[in-house]
């Protein structure tokens, strides 16, 4: 969650992160306040002006990722040996900036394409509501994606399955603690785990 120092003013956030409580801040573009908490809809920057009244710079709209195209989404369900990720971003190469996907697109990761190492589930490389950097395969029929082959793919923002918190606290390469629930659970880690703004 952003503080209101002027030092996070420039914060990149991601979709569905809580950014405050609404005696805090007041939603303005690209944000919406839930059941007391304003919540981003987007990847952008956090912006608060003196009113405090939020706004969130999304990255430069473009249409969809092509093959082999770097791509930010959310995990939203696993399935036996599949994972369904929701592309909401995308970039060609390091040096090129981060563009938001105009439509929706609906991408799998099968669990052959999740890490080099042996995973018995795929549950062990990402969980629902993570958020991951991943590479675009295949896009006919349908899109498909791989954290396979860089150690900047993986997870970049992890969820706890246990309750719902974001996990940050790394025991060791691939291996998460929940602070919130104590909860140990693997993910395959992007090299940018807990850094987005690096990637943005």
């Amino acid at each position: 969650m952003p503080d209101n120092t002027t030092n996070n003013m420039d914060k990149i956030v991601t979709p569905g992160e809580v950014l405050g409580v609404i005696e805090e801040f007041s939603p303005g573009e690209n944000c919406f306040e839930i059941d007391g908490q304003v919540i981003s809809e987007t990847l952008g920057k956090f912006k608060q002006d003196k009113d405090h009244l939020v706004n969130i710079i999304p990255c430069k709209e473009a249409f969809s990722p092509k093959e082999g195209a770097f791509a930010l989404g959310y995990v939203t369900e696993l399935r036996k040996q599949i994972a369904n990720v929701t592309l909401t971003h995308f970039k060609f190469g390091k040096k090129n900036s981060l563009q938001s996907i105009k439509f929706t697109i609906h991408a799998i990761i099968h669990i052959s394409n999740v890490s080099d190492r042996f995973i018995r589930a795929i549950h062990d490389g990402v969980r629902p509501g993570d958020y991951i950097l991943c590479k675009v395969i295949s896009t006919s029929p349908d899109y498909r994606v791989s954290l396979f082959g860089s150690r900047d793919l993986g997870v970049i923002s992890a969820t706890c399955y246990s309750c719902g918190q974001e996990v940050n606290h790394v025991l060791k390469r691939n291996l998460l603690r929940c602070k919130n629930c104590g909860a140990t659970q693997n993910r395959v880690l992007s090299s940018y785990f807990g850094k987005l703004e690096n990637l943005v």
